[in-house]
């Protein structure tokens, strides 16, 4: 009974107490405070932005060097900034009332951010990475069997590692991409109460279900640049609260943008998909 009217009395928009900041940072700008966790986040906004920019707004080949090895190392720089991120979950505060009857569990959204980060990361390099020639020409030079010139057993085995690693390839996709989106499944029975889980929740599960969806049964139809796009969105939103945190912006603000910007990934995701399946409907 103490407790809850102790809660009761922070007031609507009023942050709970979150674990201390570590003394060690290496520099700081006003109320924040740069770590590691900060530079990579810094790191992983700039590289996977640039990739979005050349992907989309420019006539860049994106089997070129440059571009590859800006995507490579955006995706290497997202995927350290979510491992890293769980170290800080105690530093996040639990909750905050953003209007009467939607409450933020700033914890578990943190989670299910850090999931929905490594769902995109592996979309882009299953997409773009990894792709089925790729994982051939690699293994081929692993062990050492030319896969343009040379004798007719070797062409042979390429042409067979090859017919082996197309034919496995969709099954390993399927496996690592559903075992990132199980952690977005909301939890039953869940707070279906709170608005937060309508605003956010299920928005997030939709979007990321009907991408799983349509890329193991109609083919990965969702660009590398839309991809690139939700990653930077991402991580400007994961800043965004950090902001809020701090006080810099006000929660319900950085609350309402980020509310309207994972909408818009799901509009833009299903009418993605929708094209795609009157296209495909109209070829047929």
């Amino acid at each position: 009974m103490a407790n809850q009217q102790q809660q009761q009395s922070l007031g609507k928009n009023r942050l709970l107490s979150s674990a201390p900041y570590p003394s060690h940072v290496l520099f700081r700008l006003g109320k924040l405070r740069f770590g590691n966790h900060g530079l990579l986040g810094v790191f992983a906004l700039t590289t996977t932005g640039a990739a979005w920019w050349l992907c989309s707004h420019t006539d860049t080949n994106t089997a070129s060097l440059p571009y590859m090895v800006l995507l490579i190392a955006s995706q290497v720089a997202c995927v350290a900034t979510s491992h890293h991120s769980i170290a800080l979950l105690p530093q996040v505060p639990p909750y905050t009332q953003i209007i009467p009857g939607v409450t933020a569990p700033h914890r578990e959204a943190f989670v299910r951010t850090v999931s929905m980060m490594n769902y995109l990361t592996a979309r882009v390099v299953l997409g773009s990475l990894l792709a089925p020639t790729q994982v051939t020409a690699a293994v081929c030079a692993v062990l050492g069997i030319e896969t343009s010139t040379g004798t007719t057993s070797s062409s042979t085995s390429m042409l067979q590692l090859q017919a082996g690693c197309s034919s496995s390839y969709p099954y390993l996709c399927w496996a690592v991409l559903g075992y990132l989106w199980w952690p977005l499944v909301p939890a039953v029975p869940g707070d279906f109460r709170n608005g937060n889980t309508w605003i956010f929740v299920v928005p997030m599960f939709v979007g990321v279900t009907g991408d799983f969806w349509q890329y193991i049964f109609r083919g990965d139809v969702i660009a590398v640049q839309q991809l690139l796009q939700t990653q930077v969105l991402g991580l400007v939103l994961a800043f965004g609260f950090t902001l809020g945190f701090r006080k810099y912006i006000s929660m319900p603000t950085v609350y309402a943008g980020a509310a309207l910007g994972v909408w818009k990934i799901l509009l833009t995701t299903m009418a993605t998909i929708q094209a795609n399946t009157v296209s495909t409907s109209a070829a047929a």
